[in-house]
Protein backbone atom coordinates (compact mmCIF):
# COMPACT_ATOMS: atom_id res chain seq x y z
CA UNK A 1 0.00 0.00 0.00
CA UNK A 2 1.26 3.70 -0.95
CA UNK A 3 1.82 5.47 2.42
CA UNK A 4 -0.76 7.97 2.78
CA UNK A 5 1.37 11.07 3.67
CA UNK A 6 3.12 9.79 0.34
CA UNK A 7 -0.14 10.47 -1.74
CA UNK A 8 -0.86 13.92 -0.04
CA UNK A 9 2.65 15.34 -0.70
CA UNK A 10 4.13 17.29 2.26
CA UNK A 11 0.67 18.62 3.45
CA UNK A 12 0.10 16.00 6.15
CA UNK A 13 2.19 14.85 8.86
CA UNK A 14 3.05 11.47 10.23
CA UNK A 15 0.95 12.16 13.34
CA UNK A 16 -1.53 13.57 11.08
CA UNK A 17 -2.11 10.61 9.12
CA UNK A 18 -2.45 8.86 12.15
CA UNK A 19 -5.85 11.42 13.00
CA UNK A 20 -7.21 10.60 9.55
CA UNK A 21 -7.15 6.66 10.14
CA UNK A 22 -8.47 7.46 13.96
CA UNK A 23 -5.64 6.39 16.06
CA UNK A 24 -6.32 9.60 17.86
CA UNK A 25 -8.77 10.24 19.16
CA UNK A 26 -10.89 14.00 18.80
CA UNK A 27 -7.96 15.63 17.31
CA UNK A 28 -10.14 15.97 13.63
CA UNK A 29 -11.87 18.97 13.73
CA UNK A 30 -14.17 19.94 10.41
CA UNK A 31 -12.32 19.45 7.01
CA UNK A 32 -11.35 22.43 4.88
CA UNK A 33 -9.95 22.35 1.70
CA UNK A 34 -7.46 24.98 -0.04
CA UNK A 35 -8.62 26.68 -3.64
CA UNK A 36 -6.21 24.04 -4.81
CA UNK A 37 -7.83 21.00 -3.40
CA UNK A 38 -5.28 20.20 -0.72
CA UNK A 39 -6.98 18.69 2.13
CA UNK A 40 -5.95 21.01 5.57
CA UNK A 41 -5.30 17.90 8.11
CA UNK A 42 -6.20 20.07 11.04
CA UNK A 43 -9.96 20.93 9.70
CA UNK A 44 -11.23 17.71 10.51
CA UNK A 45 -13.72 16.88 13.16
CA UNK A 46 -13.20 13.32 14.58
CA UNK A 47 -15.90 10.96 14.16
CA UNK A 48 -16.41 12.52 10.23
CA UNK A 49 -16.56 10.18 7.48
CA UNK A 50 -13.12 10.30 5.57
CA UNK A 51 -12.63 11.99 2.52
CA UNK A 52 -12.44 10.32 -0.86
CA UNK A 53 -8.92 10.86 -1.34
CA UNK A 54 -7.65 7.12 -2.02
CA UNK A 55 -10.57 6.70 -4.29
CA UNK A 56 -8.82 4.19 -7.28
CA UNK A 57 -10.29 1.64 -9.24
CA UNK A 58 -9.95 -1.89 -7.64
CA UNK A 59 -8.74 -4.69 -10.43
CA UNK A 60 -10.53 -7.79 -9.06
CA UNK A 61 -9.48 -11.33 -10.66
CA UNK A 62 -12.25 -12.73 -13.09
CA UNK A 63 -12.40 -16.70 -13.22
CA UNK A 64 -11.53 -17.82 -16.87
CA UNK A 65 -14.00 -19.16 -18.87
CA UNK A 66 -14.11 -23.15 -18.26
CA UNK A 67 -11.42 -22.67 -15.83
CA UNK A 68 -13.68 -24.03 -13.40
CA UNK A 69 -13.96 -27.60 -15.10
CA UNK A 70 -12.86 -30.15 -13.12
CA UNK A 71 -10.98 -32.85 -15.29
CA UNK A 72 -9.93 -35.92 -13.11
CA UNK A 73 -6.23 -36.61 -13.22
CA UNK A 74 -4.32 -36.92 -15.39
CA UNK A 75 -7.20 -35.35 -18.05
CA UNK A 76 -6.89 -32.11 -18.86
CA UNK A 77 -9.46 -29.44 -20.69
CA UNK A 78 -9.02 -29.10 -24.07
CA UNK A 79 -11.96 -27.77 -26.43
CA UNK A 80 -14.45 -27.55 -23.56
CA UNK A 81 -13.95 -31.31 -22.77
CA UNK A 82 -11.60 -33.14 -20.68
CA UNK A 83 -9.35 -35.51 -22.55
CA UNK A 84 -6.20 -37.65 -21.73
CA UNK A 85 -3.07 -36.43 -23.58
CA UNK A 86 -1.85 -39.86 -23.44
CA UNK A 87 -4.70 -41.40 -25.38
CA UNK A 88 -7.07 -38.96 -27.21
CA UNK A 89 -6.31 -39.33 -31.01
CA UNK A 90 -7.57 -35.55 -31.04
CA UNK A 91 -5.74 -34.27 -28.58
CA UNK A 92 -2.00 -36.36 -28.56
CA UNK A 93 0.41 -35.21 -26.72
CA UNK A 94 -1.21 -31.75 -26.56
CA UNK A 95 -4.62 -29.83 -26.65
CA UNK A 96 -4.90 -30.27 -30.80
CA UNK A 97 -2.78 -32.59 -32.01
CA UNK A 98 -5.01 -34.81 -34.11
CA UNK A 99 -3.33 -38.24 -34.85
CA UNK A 100 -4.19 -38.81 -39.07
CA UNK A 101 -2.42 -40.87 -41.66
CA UNK A 102 -2.98 -41.27 -45.33
CA UNK A 103 -5.14 -43.68 -45.85
CA UNK A 104 -4.75 -45.97 -42.64
CA UNK A 105 -5.98 -45.84 -39.59
CA UNK A 106 -4.58 -44.03 -36.36
CA UNK A 107 -4.46 -43.83 -32.82
CA UNK A 108 -2.49 -42.20 -29.67
CA UNK A 109 0.27 -44.30 -27.70
CA UNK A 110 1.91 -42.95 -24.92
CA UNK A 111 1.55 -39.23 -26.23
CA UNK A 112 2.43 -40.02 -29.64
CA UNK A 113 0.76 -40.55 -33.06
CA UNK A 114 1.17 -44.07 -34.74
CA UNK A 115 -0.34 -45.61 -37.42
CA UNK A 116 -2.10 -49.10 -36.58
CA UNK A 117 -3.47 -50.60 -39.34
CA UNK A 118 -3.56 -49.29 -43.62
CA UNK A 119 -6.51 -49.46 -45.30
CA UNK A 120 -7.54 -52.30 -47.78
CA UNK A 121 -5.49 -52.22 -50.91
CA UNK A 122 -2.17 -50.43 -49.90
CA UNK A 123 0.61 -50.64 -47.61
CA UNK A 124 3.25 -48.76 -46.01
CA UNK A 125 6.16 -50.37 -47.28
CA UNK A 126 8.68 -47.37 -46.70
CA UNK A 127 7.88 -47.74 -43.16
CA UNK A 128 7.23 -44.04 -42.71
CA UNK A 129 4.53 -43.23 -40.85
CA UNK A 130 4.78 -39.40 -41.93
CA UNK A 131 3.43 -40.16 -45.37
CA UNK A 132 1.11 -42.72 -44.38
CA UNK A 133 -0.20 -45.93 -46.22
CA UNK A 134 2.01 -45.00 -49.72
CA UNK A 135 2.24 -48.04 -51.60
CA UNK A 136 -0.96 -49.49 -53.96
CA UNK A 137 -0.53 -53.07 -53.98
CA UNK A 138 -2.43 -53.65 -56.40
CA UNK A 139 -0.55 -52.15 -59.66
CA UNK A 140 3.19 -51.95 -57.71
CA UNK A 141 5.63 -55.12 -58.89
CA UNK A 142 7.95 -54.00 -55.88
CA UNK A 143 4.92 -54.84 -53.58
CA UNK A 144 2.39 -56.93 -55.19
CA UNK A 145 -0.37 -57.78 -52.19
CA UNK A 146 1.98 -57.12 -49.63
CA UNK A 147 4.64 -55.17 -49.15
CA UNK A 148 7.58 -58.23 -49.09
CA UNK A 149 5.81 -59.32 -52.83
CA UNK A 150 8.66 -58.48 -55.43
CA UNK A 151 7.51 -59.71 -58.91
CA UNK A 152 10.32 -61.41 -60.53
CA UNK A 153 10.40 -63.86 -63.46
CA UNK A 154 13.04 -65.17 -65.53
CA UNK A 155 14.26 -63.03 -68.53
CA UNK A 156 11.53 -61.09 -68.10
CA UNK A 157 10.22 -58.26 -66.72
CA UNK A 158 7.18 -58.09 -64.22
CA UNK A 159 3.96 -56.30 -63.57
CA UNK A 160 1.09 -56.27 -60.79
CA UNK A 161 -2.62 -56.74 -62.03
CA UNK A 162 -4.85 -56.60 -59.31
CA UNK A 163 -2.43 -57.75 -56.40
CA UNK A 164 -1.43 -60.45 -58.95
CA UNK A 165 2.30 -61.07 -60.58
CA UNK A 166 2.35 -61.30 -64.40
CA UNK A 167 5.04 -61.48 -66.84
CA UNK A 168 5.16 -57.86 -68.53
CA UNK A 169 7.33 -58.40 -71.85
CA UNK A 170 10.51 -61.04 -72.15
CA UNK A 171 13.69 -59.99 -72.69
CA UNK A 172 15.41 -60.23 -75.78
CA UNK A 173 16.18 -63.47 -77.55
CA UNK A 174 13.67 -65.20 -74.86
CA UNK A 175 10.20 -66.71 -75.41
CA UNK A 176 7.58 -67.68 -72.96
CA UNK A 177 6.37 -70.69 -75.10
CA UNK A 178 4.79 -72.72 -72.21
CA UNK A 179 2.43 -70.29 -71.40
CA UNK A 180 3.43 -70.49 -68.08
CA UNK A 181 4.46 -67.38 -65.88
CA UNK A 182 6.36 -69.20 -63.21
CA UNK A 183 9.20 -70.35 -64.85
CA UNK A 184 9.12 -66.91 -67.42
CA UNK A 185 10.53 -66.65 -70.32
CA UNK A 186 12.31 -69.97 -70.52
CA UNK A 187 13.14 -70.50 -74.27
CA UNK A 188 16.05 -68.88 -75.75
CA UNK A 189 15.07 -68.80 -79.50
CA UNK A 190 18.65 -68.40 -80.68
CA UNK A 191 19.53 -71.48 -80.15
CA UNK A 192 16.37 -74.07 -78.76
CA UNK A 193 15.96 -76.73 -82.13
CA UNK A 194 12.35 -76.98 -81.07
CA UNK A 195 11.97 -72.98 -80.60
CA UNK A 196 13.89 -71.22 -83.29
CA UNK A 197 13.41 -67.75 -83.68
CA UNK A 198 9.60 -68.73 -82.35
CA UNK A 199 7.80 -70.93 -80.39
CA UNK A 200 7.55 -73.61 -82.26
CA UNK A 201 9.68 -73.69 -85.33
CA UNK A 202 11.20 -76.84 -85.09
CA UNK A 203 15.06 -77.57 -86.76
CA UNK A 204 16.37 -80.63 -88.42
CA UNK A 205 19.49 -79.85 -87.17
CA UNK A 206 20.66 -77.44 -85.45
CA UNK A 207 19.46 -73.95 -84.56
CA UNK A 208 22.02 -70.57 -84.79
CA UNK A 209 21.44 -67.16 -83.96
CA UNK A 210 17.41 -67.81 -84.11
CA UNK A 211 17.90 -69.50 -87.61
CA UNK A 212 18.05 -73.21 -88.37
CA UNK A 213 21.38 -74.53 -90.13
Amino acid sequence: MVPLKARFGNLISHERSLCLFGFIAGCLPEIRRSDAGAVDAASIDAGDALPDLVSEPVTVDQPTPGADRACPSPEIECQGRCVDLRDDADHCGACGVRCRFANARAACQGGRCVLTACDDGVGDCDGDSQNGCETNLGNHPEHCARCSNACRFANASAVCRGGQCAIGACNEFYLNCDGSAANGCEIDARSDSQNCGACGVRCASACVNSVCR
